[in-house]
């Protein structure tokens, strides 16, 4: 009896001897909410600008430039004289034809009256007729090539070129000037797809410059390719 007594106060001391078993630990989780954040309005983009129009000023006729006081940058408005041809000779060549052309008028204006009243033949009409037409067309070349040697400006804008010098004997057709026109500007950028869903819609833009100026205006054309 107290044998078994002994045997179950030691297997009671035994058990409470046992150390605990450990827990197992489990790493921490951090827990972010979702936001909704919006994008800026404004992006930066590079570009290339142009003029809104570039034309190369040429004459229709040839000969020595007789005014041309041009400098680079210089501004001209609409109409205004930018360099001349010698008009010497095409003068007396526009004072020729025309005294060839009224007197064919005054003899067409004549014959015509007889040939209506069957005083003449048809066939002295027909040279009438044409001898008339003949130098009215002449005449009229003469007073164009006149008009011609004179070179305006088609639009306000600046001499961004100047292609000749004053007294120089030019051809028709070569460039005299490059005139450009900056009453707006061409500005080429290239950026990403979303900017199709904005086509159509007008787009906000601003240019910065070296000097600190900068110029706004709206996109209103977009072209992507």
């Amino acid at each position: 009896m107290k044998t078994e007594i002994l045997f179950l106060a030691g297997m009671c001391l035994c058990a409470c001897s046992r150390t605990p078993q450990e827990q197992t630990s489990f790493p921490s989780v951090k827990v972010v909410h979702a936001e909704v954040m919006e994008a800026p309005s404004s992006r930066c983009y590079t570009f290339i600008s142009q003029p809104y129009r570039l034309s190369e000023l040429s004459f229709r006729v040839g000969g020595p430039v007789h005014a041309f006081d041009v400098q680079q940058g210089q501004f001209f408005r609409k109409g205004q004289l930018i360099a001349a041809i010698d008009e010497r000779d095409f003068v007396i060549q526009k004072q020729r034809t025309e005294a060839l052309y009224r007197q064919a008028e005054v003899d067409y204006t004549r014959i015509s009256s007889l040939y209506a009243k069957d005083n003449i033949s048809g066939m002295n009409y027909e040279q009438a007729k044409a001898n008339y037409e003949r130098t009215k067309a002449d005449y009229e070349a003469a007073v164009n090539a006149w008009e011609d040697s004179r070179l305006y400006a088609p639009f306000d804008g600046y001499v961004q070129q100047a292609h000749i010098e004053r007294y120089q004997d030019v051809k028709p057709s070569v460039p005299v000037v490059t005139f450009i026109d900056l009453s707006r500007i061409k500005v080429e950028a290239y950026g990403p797809r979303i900017w199709r869903c904005r086509c159509g819609k007008k787009i906000l833009w601003r240019v910065w410059f070296a000097s600190m100026h900068f110029l706004t205006g709206n996109l209103c054309l977009l072209n992507i390719s």
